[in-house]
């Protein structure tokens, strides 16, 4: 599973069966809604460069956040055939799975609910995974969270 610090798992999860995970906003949604910042370089550069390697135009990308299912094998090929060192960069989940040309299983909006900005919305329901931001972090959502999960886990005992 490749992972981040700001992802939460908030329910038991086979990983043999984790998601593939895609956001919406894909290769026009990039090239309509100019950015400015290394994020949206390196997203554009991702895109371009599997049409460029593949013939797959995204329409989504894969960098939504969540955890994602890696294959060692998989990484492994795909990594020594991309130069991920050039900049302005790729987005390792989108290169990834695009170079593979594997279809996402579910959208973001599915499996996740996210705590960012400056207030803590609590959602009416839970989905599989929570994505926080620092400052939402600091205003409660730590609280919240703490307060789901009040007892060790299996691996804190």
């Amino acid at each position: 599973m490749f992972w981040s610090d700001d992802q939460l798992l908030t329910s038991e999860l086979d990983l043999d069966k984790a998601p593939v995970v895609a956001n919406e906003r894909g290769l026009d949604w990039f090239l309509q809604n100019k950015g400015n910042n290394k994020w949206y370089f390196r997203m554009l550069n991702t895109m371009e460069y599997v049409k460029k390697e593949t013939g797959l135009k995204l329409d989504w990308n894969y960098d939504s956040h969540v955890p994602q299912p890696y294959q060692k094998d998989a990484v492994l090929d795909v990594f020594s055939r991309v130069p991920y060192e050039t900049l302005p960069g790729f987005c390792i989940n989108t290169i990834y799975y695009g170079m593979l040309r594997q279809p996402y299983t579910k959208q973001q909006r599915e499996v996740k609910v996210n705590f960012e900005g400056r207030s803590v919305t609590i959602p009416t329901s839970m989905k599989l995974y929570a994505g926080h931001d620092p400052q939402c972090w600091n205003m409660g959502a730590k609280l919240f969270f703490i307060g789901m999960f009040y007892e060790k886990s299996r691996w804190e005992v």
